[in-house]
């Protein structure tokens, strides 16, 4: 198997976990450039699928902003898998819009979950 046995109408039909799994299997440079917009936006439309709308703000706001990051001088990539990219940048906005879309035609709507005020995450850390 190869990644250029997928087309990006495939890739783009896969879920998050789906696409992770890919990266796994192909952790070459070209192949992590290829599969990081579709890793980007699976993302955000699986946040969305599981916690609505309001879950695929931050994620769809940050993909640009860490492209940004990644594209300065000594950042070093973030550490990241993939090479700086306008594609990835706006990945994460297209994502949103297809699970906004998605969330729009669901008969089944995602509330949103209400905080627990008893809950401190510096807790979970002990």
């Amino acid at each position: 198997m190869n990644l250029s046995d997928f087309t990006d109408q495939q890739l783009g039909a896969m879920s998050f976990d789906d696409i992770r799994q890919l990266r796994r299997l192909f952790p070459d440079q070209v192949s992590q450039n290829r599969l990081a917009p579709f890793d980007r936006s699976s993302y955000v439309i699986d946040q969305m699928r599981v916690n609505g709308p309001q879950a695929g703000i931050i994620p769809a706001i940050g993909s640009p902003v860490f492209e940004v990051l990644k594209a300065l001088p000594g950042t070093n990539n973030m550490g990241s898998r993939s090479d700086p990219s306008m594609s990835n940048a706006l990945a994460g906005m297209v994502g949103f819009g297809q699970g906004l879309n998605e969330w729009n035609q669901s008969k089944t709507k995602t509330r949103v979950k209400p905080i627990d005020p008893t809950f401190n995450a510096l807790n979970t850390l002990r």
